[in-house]
């Protein structure tokens, strides 16, 4: 292993580069090593019977004891979602923002493991770790505290990107720190990807999606269905804010999302939000007056959403009439799931809108177009 004996800084890809889900990236120097992100991947069709994929610890669990710690960047699952799964192996310090922090407790606890040491850091303030000196940026994502991480060794900067965006008007955290980015410029690699990086222009703003689903809303004469990623938190924020204008009320449906929604409140993210219907109280309702949002924008089997298509939730059904809105972008491979359960809700006489198919703007990326990577770029 020649990053074991030579001088330098060594960059090495154990999962999320080039590709979606997954990502676990180690950076060492001098026989040292740390770990940025820990997630895992949705299985497709080439993983019959397998539903979550997990990077491979080997390389990680051989060399742990010169593994200093472990930087989580932000809360999506491809990115954290394997920390409480493989952590044991590895045994080192974790560190990342309060509203991970939380978010990785609660998932330790969910699978009845002893909440591993996870030190919260400040965005401003440095840390360092043996050798590796480490400066954080606060990104606007799609997921509150989300951080860049400018990584310098053996005179070597590094800025590792994590997600983001340039959102001019977040609904939930803050903008993307132009001047903190620019401060630490110039560096000598940046690595980074985004899955919209073959698209020109820019993502838009998260601020825009409330006045789209409101539009789709007031037009509904039943029940409206929004699903939407767990972890998406200023799209949740976007959803309830739209429903409370068009005088619904508002049901949350699903593990995951009501998790998430817990760990933002108790991190002060959701505030000034109409309070939530319980599931059991639905019934009660009428039609046109009701708001379900609900997990399974993917496909998920399990989810809410396909249990509502289906027919087989025990306290919600759709009905002809009704609307469902999904109001997330279809990562790769996932395709035939979400179709399958589209299917269903048309078969049942719901009206189905998809981002596409709507003038109605209901989802914008979390991630970087060209001309924000550009920025990005000139900045650093």
């Amino acid at each position: 292993m020649g990053f074991m004996k030579e001088d330098g800084l060594f960059f090495i890809p154990l999962g999320g580069s080039e590709q979606f889900g997954m990502n676990l990236n180690v950076y060492a120097t001098g026989g040292k090593m740390i770990a940025i992100d820990c997630g895992i991947g949705f299985a497709d069709e080439h993983f019959p019977g397998i539903d979550i994929l997990l990077p491979d610890p080997a390389f990680l669990e051989k060399h742990k004891k010169n593994l200093l710690g472990m930087i989580i960047t932000h809360a999506h699952e491809d990115h954290i979602g394997a920390v409480a799964y493989l952590w044991s192996r590895f045994k080192c310090p974790i560190y990342t923002m309060p509203f991970t922090a939380v978010v990785l407790r609660r998932k330790f606890d969910d699978l009845g493991l002893k909440v591993p040491p996870i030190h919260v850091l400040d965005a401003k303030k440095p840390l360092k770790l043996g050798a590796f000196d480490l400066k954080f940026v606060s990104v606007a994502h799609s997921i509150p505290d989300s951080i860049s991480v400018l990584v310098e060794a053996a005179g070597v900067k590094a800025l590792h990107s994590g997600d983001w965006n340039l959102d001019p008007a977040p609904v939930v955290g803050p903008k993307t720190d132009q001047k903190a980015f620019q401060a630490l410029g110039p560096v000598d690699v940046y690595i980074g990807d985004s899955t919209n990086a073959g698209i020109p222009g820019r993502a838009g703003s998260e601020s825009e999606i409330a006045d789209g689903l409101y539009e789709e809303m007031k037009k509904a004469k039943g029940r409206v269905f929004v699903t939407t990623f767990s972890s998406n938190i200023g799209r949740l924020v976007s959803i309830m804010r739209a429903g409370a204008k068009a005088g619904r009320r508002i049901c949350v449906i699903g593990r995951s999302m009501h998790r998430m929604i817990a760990a933002a409140i108790e991190c002060g993210y959701m505030k000034d939000l109409p309070d939530l219907l319980p599931e059991k109280d639905v019934a009660r309702i009428a039609d046109k007056q009701l708001l379900v949002i609900c997990t399974g924008s993917q496909g998920e089997a399990r989810a809410a959403m396909a249990k509502i298509a289906r027919g087989d939730h025990p306290l919600i059904s759709s009905k002809r009439g009704d609307k469902a809105i999904f109001s997330a972008r279809t990562i790769p491979g996932n395709d035939v799931a979400i179709n399958g359960i589209k299917n269903n809700l048309t078969a049942g006489g719901v009206k189905v809108i998809s981002p596409n198919e709507t003038k109605n703007k209901i989802h914008v990326s979390g991630h970087p177009y060209q001309d924000e990577i550009l920025d990005m770029w000139s900045w650093v």
